[in-house]
């Protein structure tokens, strides 16, 4: 992984020293500003028809459009994945992916069914985000130190970040060390090397559709 990335697992594990993996030279993340980043909004979820689990339209709107803009960079399938915490956003995600052939082999998968595995480019929904300020899984770290440590290359989470900061220590932590690596906003910094070098601030699953 990253630098950047595995900078975050210094927030689960004490004096954690880089591995000489962790040092080799990976590409940057195309069309994108940042190798890793945090998207924070306010975009309440919703609990899927049964009462069983939870769902974010927004989120899961967002990561398809991301997933379709880093297709359209040159990635391959298989080197993006979308993770997310719960399964009623995977199958609200995955129902989505499969109405747009360029998403065809992208997987999708709950976090808890992904540990040891790895991807080039993981993008993380999060999916929490309520007025109760109840946060769920998001407060077993085990589950977040997975969720964080499965990216190769690039790392893109979307959630109610101001939520999880509120709530729970561990992403207080994280948050503020995104802060001050200016790794954390209101949408990715996209910069196509296709057309203009001016970045543009995709902030809602529409800005990717704006891009020129």
């Amino acid at each position: 992984m990253r630098p950047e990335i595995a900078r975050l697992m210094k927030h689960f594990y004490d004096d954690l020293d880089d591995h000489r993996s962790v040092k080799t030279d990976r590409p940057p993340v195309r069309g994108i500003n940042n190798n890793i980043f945090f998207i924070n909004h306010s975009n309440m979820e919703t609990t899927v028809a049964d009462g069983s689990s939870k769902r974010n339209e927004f989120e899961a709107k967002y990561v398809i459009a991301l997933a379709i803009y880093l297709r359209k960079q040159g990635y391959e399938p298989h080197q993006i994945t979308i993770l997310v915490m719960y399964l009623g956003q995977r199958q609200y995600i995955a129902r989505e992916t499969k109405k747009t052939k360029l998403l065809n082999g992208v997987h999708v998968m709950v976090t808890d069914n992904y540990q040891g595995e790895e991807s080039d480019i993981i993008i993380l929904s999060l999916v929490r985000s309520n007025i109760d300020k109840q946060i769920g899984f998001l407060k077993i770290h085990n589950r977040i130190c997975v969720a964080l440590s499965r990216a190769r290359c690039g790392l893109f989470v979307i959630g109610n970040m101001t939520l999880l900061a509120e709530v729970e220590p561990m992403w207080k932590n994280i948050i503020k060390s995104l802060l001050e690596t200016k790794e954390i906003g209101t949408g990715l910094q996209l910069s196509c090397r296709q057309h203009s070098k001016e970045p543009f601030l995709a902030d809602t699953p529409e800005s990717f559709l704006k891009r020129p």
